[in-house]
């Protein structure tokens, strides 16, 4: 009897046991089912109406140039004009002494130079007195107000008449040329707005509209020019600009109406695809990745788009590289755009 009773309750035992490490395997697959949760900061998807450009490379141009040329041969006996530096109407550019005044003077001075007596000596100086006093000077003006953009000569160099002396631009007329490939010429109409960037002055972003479309083509580029006038520009810009800088424009040719935008940092590339995705999160905080189609970009935005994507929902911004999917997230701040 005594058997019997230790033999049951050893069976017990045994029972028990099984039972324990059955709960106890139950208990860590239970757990091993729980996703991690991962930190991660989110933004929300906006919607909002973005312009389609078209780019294109240029340069500043002015449809008024004026050059002045020397009126007679002579000598450069000053030269008031500077590059970059703005003259009006009427200013002085250069002063001149005609070819005839300079070799008295000239002539003068060799006596004065070579003269072996006081008789001599005192003959030379009357006469150098008499080709200073008597020496025909001409004073060339700035016809019109503008910059200096090119200055030919120097102070005491011999010219001859005609010689071209000093370009003015008038930067009331400076324009921006651009060279437009024609395949897109299509797109393209006058009154189009755009903001031309040049590289002499990367910060500044310069208003201008198409106000002339040449169709003639460049045989050898492909291209046709694009004329833009600058618009609005404040004086303090507009006197840091010059002719011949090089730099790019952006023509608004189209409006995108209720475009979804994301920041650029919500997108994932797959490199051998060469395709986009984003992560959105669900209501009950799992990790969700969308294949999505980009389209235009900024530096800091992208538009996307794919089914089941709307304004208002967040996606992750930071923490989503290598997220798989059904992964529990836990937002721990929300970026602005």
């Amino acid at each position: 009897m005594r058997k019997h009773r230790l033999a049951f309750l050893a069976l017990l035992l045994l029972l028990a046991s099984i039972a324990g490490c059955s709960s106890s395997r139950s208990a860590e697959e239970g757990n091993s089912s729980i996703s991690p949760i991962v930190a991660v900061k989110v933004a929300e998807i906006k919607s909002a109406d973005i312009p389609v450009t078209l780019t294109a490379l240029g340069k500043t141009n002015a449809l008024r140039e004026e050059k002045i040329f020397s009126p007679i041969t002579g000598k450069i006996l000053s030269l008031k004009a500077i590059e970059n530096v703005t003259v009006h109407k009427g200013d002085v550019i250069t002063m001149i002494r005609t070819k005839e005044s300079q070799a008295a003077i000239d002539g003068a001075e060799v006596l004065i130079r070579s003269a072996s007596t006081v008789q001599q000596r005192s003959a030379a100086e009357r006469a150098l007195l008499l080709a200073d006093s008597t020496q025909t000077v001409v004073i060339v003006r700035a016809s019109s107000e503008g910059i200096v953009s090119l200055r030919n000569v120097s102070e005491g160099e011999l010219v001859n008449e005609g010689a071209e002396l000093v370009s003015i631009v008038d930067l009331w007329t400076l324009e921006f040329i651009a060279e437009t490939p024609v395949h897109e010429l299509a797109k393209l109409h006058t009154g189009q707005g755009a903001m031309v960037t040049l590289t002499a002055l990367p910060n500044v972003e310069l208003m201008s509209t198409v106000y002339a479309i040449n169709s003639q083509t460049d045989p050898e580029s492909q291209t046709a020019t694009v004329h833009l006038r600058f618009a609005n520009l404040p004086q303090q810009t507009s006197s840091l600009l010059r002719t011949g800088m090089v730099g790019s424009v952006q023509i608004t040719i189209a409006t995108r109406r209720n475009a979804l935008l994301v920041p650029r940092t919500a997108l994932l590339r797959n490199d051998e695809t060469d395709s986009y995705s984003l992560v959105t999160i669900s209501a009950d905080s799992l990790a969700k990745a969308i294949a999505v189609t980009v389209g235009i970009m900024t530096d800091s935005l992208a538009e996307v788009s794919a089914e089941g994507l709307a304004a208002g929902m967040s996606v992750i911004v930071e923490g989503h590289y290598a997220l798989e999917d059904s992964t529990r997230v836990t937002v721990t701040s929300s970026q602005r755009q």
